[in-house]
């Protein structure tokens, strides 16, 4: 998804070339398909490719690359999503949480970019050194599409005009905020990703 002032495109990577297209959701001319990287100004990728990307900040979903490609691939100010697995592939592995807390913040101010390893207490590394920890959430959201959701309210928040700071200390209290508003009525075992979604708009009014 790709936000350029207030219109929003969705793209996706075609299968016969490594390049991408998209078009407003709300376009019916063939012709409004175009390339992303030219114009938008924040743009949420859940898996990076291959192309380098220096002209938006980034909000990625995850980490599927090697520690090297993602420096060539990420400009700074951008933010990374990665639960422990995914951030185990990127820096290795740690004999400590103490010790995983020092990489996940060595690893932030190598690409200087904020670096955001989902779990209980979510860390959120600044390159600068600094770490904040998100006090909201529960259990029930280690379920599959929970960081998506997480990654689709960091973008919007990008896409509005927040520091990339700002997003990522927002946006992680907010999300957790819904997971807890979902849990008093699903339970634990029972919440999906999709509850999270129902409970957004609370969140957000919890803070006005």
């Amino acid at each position: 998804v790709a936000g350029v002032a207030d219109m929003a495109s969705v793209y996706r990577l075609r299968r016969d070339a490594n390049q991408f297209y998209g078009r407003r959701p709300d376009a019916h001319d063939p012709e409004a398909w175009a390339d992303p990287l030219d114009a938008c100004s924040i743009l949420f990728l859940g898996l990076l490719g291959d192309k380098p990307i220096a002209t938006a900040r980034l909000v990625v979903n995850g980490g599927d690359r090697s520690r090297s490609e993602l420096q060539a691939l990420v400009p700074e100010g951008s933010i990374l999503t990665p639960h422990p697995g995914e951030f185990k592939r990127l820096v290795g592995d740690w004999k400590s949480d103490f010790d995983r807390l020092k990489k996940q913040r060595d690893f932030a101010a190598k690409i200087k970019s904020i670096v955001i390893v989902k779990g209980a207490y979510t860390a959120i590394a600044m390159p600068s050194g600094e770490v904040y920890f998100n006090n909201t959430g529960n259990p029930g959201m280690a379920k599959g599409g929970s960081g998506d959701v997480l990654t689709g309210i960091l973008t919007a928040l990008v896409a509005r005009g927040y520091s990339s700071l700002e997003a990522a200390q927002l946006g992680c209290w907010a999300h957790g905020l819904a997971g807890d508003y979902a849990m008093a009525e699903k339970g634990t075992e029972g919440l999906i990703a999709s509850d999270l979604i129902e409970k957004i708009p609370d969140s957000f009014r919890a803070i006005q």
